[in-house]
């Protein structure tokens, strides 16, 4: 009796199951890798609005009121970049490298700020002075307190 020769090796579906399987395991971590990012991202975001935020309230106790800078109306919200120039070197040593997004307004007289943060992964929101403020693009924004 002459026995037939047996293939060794994988079948073709066996071998595609396998490739799904892969594919599938590769989305489910570059998913997970992205939020951990925008996590990251926003975790510096919000150490770097402390950091502002503190030399912002230092420059306040010298000059009593809270900065502002040509190019910025009262009450309204300008890019944070421009409170470098009252804030560097004397109340931090430098900006913040993550304040993208980020807007500044300080009300008329200089009695108050409120500074809008954007964030990845939870919703946008207001700090400042006022938790509650009533003046500048802050009466119609709604936003939560950070």
């Amino acid at each position: 009796m002459t026995w037939a020769k047996t293939q060794k090796g994988f079948t073709i579906v066996e071998l595609l199951i396998v490739i799904v399987v892969i594919a599938i395991l590769a989305a489910i971590t570059i998913v997970a890798y992205n939020g951990i990012q925008a996590s990251a991202r926003d975790a510096s975001r919000a150490s770097s609005v402390a950091a502002l935020k503190k030399g912002i309230e230092l420059y306040n106790a010298e000059n009593g009121s809270y900065p502002s800078f040509s190019g910025c109306s009262d009450n309204a919200g300008c890019a944070v970049s421009g409170l470098a120039t009252p804030l560097v070197p004397k109340y931090m040593a430098t900006m913040p490298s993550d304040l993208s997004g980020v807007s500044y307004a300080r009300n008329t007289g200089g009695v108050g700020y409120g500074l809008n943060v954007p964030y990845e992964t939870k919703s946008r929101c207001v700090t400042g002075t006022n938790p509650n403020p009533t003046w500048g693009w802050f009466t119609s924004s709604n936003l939560p307190t950070c």
